[in-house]
């Protein structure tokens, strides 16, 4: 599926449904997953393209949302990445930031009293709701110019409704932070 510049780059995957531009694949719980096929991206720098998570074709760019599997339920992504300069020693690869919706709680505080009639040590917890980071990943790193099928995946937050992660095309970099191309949001819902 191709998303249109300035358009919401999110999918999201329910129950009854995948978000595509055509009409609807069934997703049952019966089945094992639900998949949609997002558009690539490209790394390019000095006018030169590094990176590609597969533009060609949107065929193996894959959002999954996978149930009634062994490993349990999550999001699975695939991402075709070919390193589009490979004689320039500069390796490419792809890297994930992964987000969850719904509530967590952390420690807040920490008070230490002292004396005979101190009530000790006492914990202040507060809570918070909405989309917060969960962890991120780099998959292999490549200088191939032929296609690596890149993977990854994050099991079901149990205080979640859903997730999302942010993939994007990156290149090695000697002495300087690695370059990144722009990022493609992808997500599923568990509700």
């Amino acid at each position: 599926m191709r998303i249109a510049a300035g358009a919401a780059a999110a999918l999201a995957l329910s129950v009854g449904a995948v978000a595509t531009a055509t009409p609807a694949l069934a997703c049952t719980r019966s089945s094992t997953y639900c998949a949609a096929h997002y558009y690539g991206l490209l790394l390019n720098t000095s006018g030169k393209v590094r990176a590609e998570i597969d533009t060609t074709t949107s065929a193996n760019n894959l959002n999954k949302k996978v149930f009634n599997d062994a490993y349990g339920d999550r999001e699975w992504v695939q991402a075709p990445l070919r390193d589009r300069n490979a004689g320039d020693g500069d390796a490419v690869y792809v890297h994930w930031s992964w987000y969850a919706n719904g509530s967590y709680c952390y420690i807040s505080s920490i008070g230490v009293s002292a004396g005979p009639d101190s009530g000790g040590v006492t914990i202040g917890q507060g809570c918070t709701s909405g989309w917060h980071s969960t962890n991120s990943a780099d998959s292999k790193h490549i200088q191939d110019s032929n296609w690596w099928f890149m993977t990854d995946s994050k099991g079901v937050d149990p205080t979640a409704s859903s997730l999302r992660v942010t993939e994007k095309p990156c290149q090695d970099e000697s002495w300087v932070p690695d370059e990144c191309g722009g990022s493609r949001l992808l997500g599923i819902s568990y509700s």
